[in-house]
């Protein structure tokens, strides 16, 4: 009879907390698009490669990449300066050449935006409730066409993007790509400090790794 009553009682306990299990999951949800959808605002009102302005910045990228042993076979740092009109590129000048043709200028300088993806979103059980906030995210799990995971580091307070790392992966499990995006915000405008690309392409001979990684220098705010 002792069995019967325990497990009778373990019964009543679960259909007690099932609706507090629910309110909780539906409250970390409501707390979840609290923050993305304000992250998301912030973002869109005050990132500089988002507004009509004019300005001018230097870009410096520098490229790597190896043969299939892992050992460099190739390295090139360019320097271009942009000249920006209204929130578009008016013009590029080469401040240093381009020696390898993988290493080229940047044609725009928007990132890889979470908030615009179906993903799945959750916070790090360690969050210590300091300024710096972390949001993780992967694909769905009934998402079969891609393979990516990664989070975003924000203000808590003003909820401005300080930076993304995203890492995909082919379905082939033969290619593998890392992006690392760093802001900073100065004076309410969010602008980019360095955007970074890394990939990894697996063969029988070995891996073959590239890295890229792109500067944003020299930002003169000034009226053209």
């Amino acid at each position: 009879m002792n069995k019967y009553y325990m497990q009778a009682a373990v019964l009543m306990i679960a259909l007690c907390l099932f609706p507090l299990l629910i309110a909780n999951a539906q409250e970390l949800d409501a707390t979840m698009q609290f923050y993305l959808d304000n992250t998301s605002y912030v973002f869109q009102q005050n990132y500089l490669f988002g507004k009509d302005t004019s300005f001018t910045f230097n870009l410096r990228s520098i490229y790597q990449e190896t043969d299939y042993r892992g050992d460099i076979k190739k390295i090139d740092t360019a320097v271009f300066m942009y000249v920006i009109n209204n929130g578009k590129i008016d013009s590029m000048v080469v401040v240093d050449s381009v020696s390898i043709d993988k290493n080229k200028p940047a044609e725009e300088f928007m990132p890889f935006l979470p908030w615009k993806e179906k993903f799945d979103y959750y916070f790090y059980p360690n969050d210590t409730g300091s300024g710096r906030m972390a949001i993780g995210f992967e694909s769905p799990l009934e998402d079969s066409t891609r393979v990516e995971s990664g989070l975003m580091n924000i203000d808590r307070d003003s909820f401005s993007l300080l930076s993304i790392f995203m890492h995909s992966r082919g379905m082939d499990g033969k290619s593998r790509m890392s992006y690392d995006y760093h802001f900073e915000r100065i004076d309410g405008i969010i602008r980019p400090v360095s955007f970074e690309f890394y990939s990894v392409k697996i063969a029988l001979l070995g891996r073959q790794y590239t890295r890229q990684i792109l500067e944003f220098i020299d930002y003169r705010m000034e009226k053209i």
